[in-house]
């Protein structure tokens, strides 16, 4: 079973089973693990709109699956960007298990 779930995240392109794509004119960005690296997360949000500076009359989702802070150095200016991003375009910014922690290190300094 569990190998039938890893084969079907490895299939080809255009082996897609029917009712499994996005619908026309959708286009979502599905980002994770940015990890405090403004840098590279500008650099990510300049590809994207320029991806979306090519289409014509798409709905936009950007999705960021969180772990945006931790471990890089400018985790504070990761999360005003994307904030920021979300005045332009559908932003949602979901919680992952740095974020989670982090706000657990307010009630328990051991989770540091």
């Amino acid at each position: 079973m569990a190998f039938n779930s890893f084969k079907n995240l490895l299939r080809r392109k255009g082996d897609e089973p029917p009712g499994q794509k996005v619908p026309e004119g959708e286009r979502y960005y599905v980002v994770g693990d940015i990890h405090g690296r403004l840098d590279l997360f500008e650099a990510l949000i300049d590809s994207v709109e320029a991806d979306i500076a090519k289409m014509h009359d798409a709905n936009v989702n950007i999705i960021l699956l969180g772990d945006l802070i931790d471990r890089g150095p400018q985790s504070a200016g990761v999360i005003e960007r994307a904030r920021q991003w979300q005045n332009n375009r559908s932003v949602r910014i979901l919680a992952g298990n740095h974020e989670e922690m982090f706000l657990q290190s307010f009630d328990d300094t051991e989770v540091l």
